[in-house]
């Protein structure tokens, strides 16, 4: 059973730091955007924004933590545009 603050579902921050590392582009804002996607406790993460405000950059960098701590990653879009992106 889940709870508010659990960290349970917690990346590791061995898979954080070199994912967030290798994107010294990310803004402030986004950087904290990855550690509360990937480092924010178990539960459902909601990322939103505006067209061009970096969200794919910073779901790219998330993905990437996910992937050095050995989780498979599945992307789904509504848009065609950023379903051919996820490819």
């Amino acid at each position: 059973d889940q709870t508010v603050g659990d960290r349970s579902k917690d990346l590791p921050e061995w898979a954080v730091a070199p994912a967030a590392a290798a994107r010294p582009h990310l803004s402030d804002e986004q950087a904290a955007a990855l550690r509360h996607l990937t480092r924010g406790g178990g539960g459902v993460r909601v990322v939103s924004g505006l067209a061009g405000t970096g969200k794919t950059t910073l779901l790219d960098a998330a993905r990437d933590a996910w992937q050095r701590a050995g989780m498979t990653v599945v992307g789904a879009a509504l848009a065609g545009k950023a379903a051919q992106g996820l490819q």
